[in-house]
């Protein structure tokens, strides 16, 4: 029976012989250390991301994504640069509940995922515009694969 590929495992297929991504995935209790200084859980695709395939280092990929390492990850309050050019409104309540994880180009735009508990949960947004991008970090790992531009809002 065919089994679907996780996202983490499609990122893999996809760095391999790229560039040098470093050792990929931290343990499962620096992952529940970080949902707990933020006060987050974690969209269980994102987890598994985090927990299999986040690189040591930042990755820049062929796509000129930065995939940041772990320890670079964290909530968009934090990333003020790219703040000042959100739609005000967007993240005015809640932008601690959006995780940071990756940039464009040298910080053109940035990508968060919302790990509220809201219908919203799961939604990957470009920091910079705010627009969604994606329903999921799986739907963005996809459209991020396939090439094109359609993940920069």
């Amino acid at each position: 029976m065919f089994s679907p590929q996780e996202p983490y495992e499609k990122l893999q297929t996809y760095w391999r012989g790229n560039t040098d991504v470093g050792t990929m995935g931290v343990s499962a209790e620096k992952v529940a250390g970080l949902e707990d200084r933020l006060k987050l859980s974690f969209p269980l695709d994102f987890r598994r991301y985090l927990l299999r395939s986040a690189p040591s280092k930042d990755h820049l990929d062929k796509e000129t994504t930065f995939w940041w390492p772990f320890a670079k990850i964290t909530d968009v309050s934090v990333q003020r640069e790219w703040l000042s050019t959100l739609k005000a409104q967007r993240f005015a309540m809640v932008e601690w509940e959006y995780l940071c994880f990756a940039d464009w180009a040298i910080n053109c735009h940035a990508w968060a995922i919302n790990c509220s508990n809201n219908a919203s949960r799961g939604q990957v947004v470009v920091i910079g515009d705010g627009s969604v991008v994606a329903n999921s970090f799986a739907a963005f790992v996809d459209g991020h694969i396939s090439g094109g531009r359609r993940n920069h809002g």
